[in-house]
């Protein structure tokens, strides 16, 4: 059995926040379908209930309930990460439904891709939070100007450097209150930028 290297496992926590964005948002919109009698703002309200509680039964679902015969023909092949964990993320994510417009997205099937990594959901919330807060500080720090700089250190961008740091921390973070983690995430982007590039970096917007 061959277990990937700790890069590649990182790549792949990257790529399954990447999609659990994407499927987030699908998911609103799925769940939006205007109905009569309903304002705008019910609507959307109703929208993000039923995208959270998809995601909870999405996360029971692929840690409690039995494989199906499809799952356990796939995990059995493959019953440990693997070099190529991050495409097959992609893959199984998306031929699933991600892209279809009137699916609901396939969350046991995400959430059976971080349990196969044992990538925990206190360690993908963090890392969700953490590339949300990175996007708002690149653009604080003139990333649409073409001034910031996105190689924190030679060949190394500021997601792998984002990934670093959350990996170490993520426990500490994720007990604070997320206005708290975003600032600590901030404080460390801040500090780290201006010591590793030599730039000057104002806060996230």
């Amino acid at each position: 059995k061959k277990v990937a290297p700790a890069k590649d496992l990182a790549n792949a926590r990257l790529e399954l926040v990447d999609i659990l964005h994407f499927m987030l948002s699908q998911c609103v919109v799925h769940f939006s379908a205007w109905e009569p009698g309903t304002t705008v703002s019910n609507n959307f309200e109703n929208a993000l209930t039923n995208t959270a509680l998809a995601l909870v039964n999405g996360y029971i679902d692929a840690h409690f309930k039995p494989l199906d015969h499809h799952q356990q023909q796939y995990w059995v092949a493959n019953p440990s990460p693997s070099e190529d964990v991050a495409a097959r993320a992609s893959y199984l994510a998306f031929v699933h439904g991600v892209s279809a417009p009137n699916q609901a997205p396939p969350w046991p099937a995400f959430f059976m891709l971080c349990r196969h990594i044992n990538f925990s959901f206190e360690h993908m919330y963090m890392l969700y939070l953490g590339k949300s807060t990175l996007n708002r500080f690149r653009e604080a720090n003139g990333y649409k100007q073409g001034t910031y700089r996105k190689e924190w250190t030679p060949g190394t961008e500021d997601n792998t450097h984002l990934v670093e740091y959350v990996d170490n921390n993520y426990g500490a973070l994720s007990i604070l209150p997320v206005p708290d983690a975003v600032v600590a995430l901030n404080d460390w982007m801040q500090a780290t930028y201006t010591a590793l590039t030599g730039t000057p970096s104002t806060p996230e917007l």
